[in-house]
């Protein structure tokens, strides 16, 4: 299952824990939930308890965020789990920490102007779904979704809006339906101005999903 973990590089000079000693974080789509960790340690100064200064950096994808460990910019990077097997099988040395979460944490929302004309995930077809970016988490969920449920994802028009901005792009009508992480995805089947084609932070809906 998908999922958020920390990774650090395999070598890295200069993060031995002493007084002071700074530590660079990159992390990605922050506000979802997966990240509340990173902010919760951040706020509770728990590096500088242990002899570290932190400096975070949020990028606008998880493959950007990456590529700041592996360029030598970063010492540690949250992501989703695929970033960090991708990058490995590329060859980097990469180590895993630790994973935030159990479950992928997202879940596919539609329109509630929807609710007569989408019934299941085959109804997806040539509609407009909307990720948090191409090639994120939030789409090879999307297509794992729809290749299970026996849809082409090439049959549906997937387009990138962000994370904290999906809601207002599906609620003002620009998407009909999103793969949007979690609090955002609640949020939204709260309001009543969506409803849930499955929720992956339900270990029984994601199992039977996925």
């Amino acid at each position: 299952m998908m999922g958020f973990v920390l990774v650090t590089a395999l070598l890295v000079p200069g993060v031995a824990g002493t007084a002071g000693e700074p530590v660079t974080l990159a992390y990605s789509q922050l506000g979802l939930l997966a990240h509340l960790p990173w902010q919760v340690a951040l706020g509770q100064k728990y590096f500088e308890e242990q002899g570290l200064e932190p400096k975070g950096y949020n990028f606008e994808s998880g493959a950007k965020s990456i590529a700041a460990l592996i360029g030598g910019s970063a010492d540690f990077a949250a992501n989703a789990l695929e970033h960090a097997i991708k990058a490995k099988v590329q060859g980097k040395d990469l180590v895993y920490v630790f994973s935030s979460t159990r479950l992928p944490g997202f879940g596919l929302a539609v329109a509630s102007t929807q609710k007569g004309e989408i019934k299941g995930i085959a109804d997806l077809k040539g509609k407009l779904v909307g990720v948090s970016g191409i090639g994120a988490a939030s789409h090879v969920l999307l297509d794992y979704v729809l290749k299970k449920h026996g849809v082409d994802p090439g049959d549906v028009k997937v387009i990138a809006v962000g994370i904290s901005t999906l809601p207002p792009a599906l609620e003002g009508g620009k998407i009909v339906a999103g793969m949007a992480g979690e609090p955002f995805f609640s949020r939204m089947i709260a309001r009543g101005t969506a409803f849930s084609m499955g929720n992956l932070s339900s270990l029984k809906e994601t199992q039977a999903i996925l």
